[in-house]
């Protein structure tokens, strides 16, 4: 956790950067890792994990806030609230409950390039299409409309079985924010899948233009190792001079140097770090 709302000077400072809760991991057989009950239990945890943080966030407002002392100075903290949730895609799912839909919206993955415009999603729009989509399972006459129904559901990114652990209380100023209609789980996690999108182009660019290269090169009669081994020894050359970024935005992460290439994570889908796409 970090604070947002504080002087420049003390907002990096250790007193405004502590760890809120770890979640402790369930251990599970492999052949029962990946069935129906254990999944909906870790998913149920894994809410109530997040049920316990936002009470503290309700405790603490409810008190009407605290004097902290940071970086030698008493900051009246008047509130707390949950800005943005910065996460890797799998831990971001565990919060938005939305599978590998639109964090944003009900927009399927499938129909992510269609440019249509779908319904936000907000506790009150959540909720609604919850029920209607289990209004549906009564309803259903066979068990091919239950499987097409709950396609349905996870296609939206409705889970129905599972309720976010951050949903706001009866009566209790949300955490998120003041509205309910704009401050929500899933408002605080955009940045998190516009990062993957962003991450994902960077990708396919140098991709593209190595498989540019190598359709040329063989149709001109070079072999795709000359091309690759071509781009392998300017890669080494480069690690070789140990050239460094130093961009003040990377931070300590700078630019990672590749002694023996690039072509052969490309040619495998793998980022340059060696991660799977």
């Amino acid at each position: 956790m970090s604070c947002a709302f504080v002087r420049a000077h003390a907002r990096g400072r250790n007193e405004c950067q502590v760890p809120v809760a770890t979640f402790e991991k369930l251990q599970c057989s492999k052949s029962n890792r990946f069935l129906s009950a254990p999944t909906r239990f870790r998913k149920r945890l894994d809410q109530i994990y997040l049920r316990a943080i936002s009470s503290c966030f309700d405790e603490f407002n409810r008190c009407g806030g605290a004097f902290v002392k940071t970086n030698g100075e008493i900051v009246h903290f008047q509130r707390a609230a949950i800005v943005a949730v910065y996460a890797d895609l799998p831990a971001a799912r565990k919060v938005a409950l939305t599978g590998s839909a639109c964090n944003v919206c009900f927009t399927p993955k499938n129909n992510m390039a269609s440019g249509t415009t779908a319904t936000l999603r907000t506790f009150a729009a959540m909720a609604e299409k919850k029920q209607e989509l289990l209004s549906m399972l009564d309803e259903a006459e066979n068990q091919t409309a239950v499987k097409a129904i709950r396609k349905e559901a996870t296609d939206l990114g409705v889970d129905l079985e599972v309720v976010t652990g951050f949903a706001t209380r009866g009566g209790q100023l949300g955490i998120f924010g003041p509205d309910s209609e704009l401050d929500h789980p899933w408002s605080a996690l955009p940045a998190v899948f516009l990062h993957g999108m962003e991450a994902g182009t960077l990708v396919k660019l140098p991709e593209a233009a190595l498989d540019h290269a190598l359709n040329k090169a063989t149709q001109a009669g070079i072999s795709a190792t000359s091309v690759c081994r071509e781009l392998d020894n300017f890669c080494a050359t480069v690690a070789a001079a140990r050239c460094r970024n130093t961009n003040v935005e990377l931070g300590r992460h700078e630019l990672m140097s590749h002694n023996y290439g690039i072509s052969e994570h490309m040619l495998n889908r793998r980022t340059l770090d060696g991660a799977l796409l």
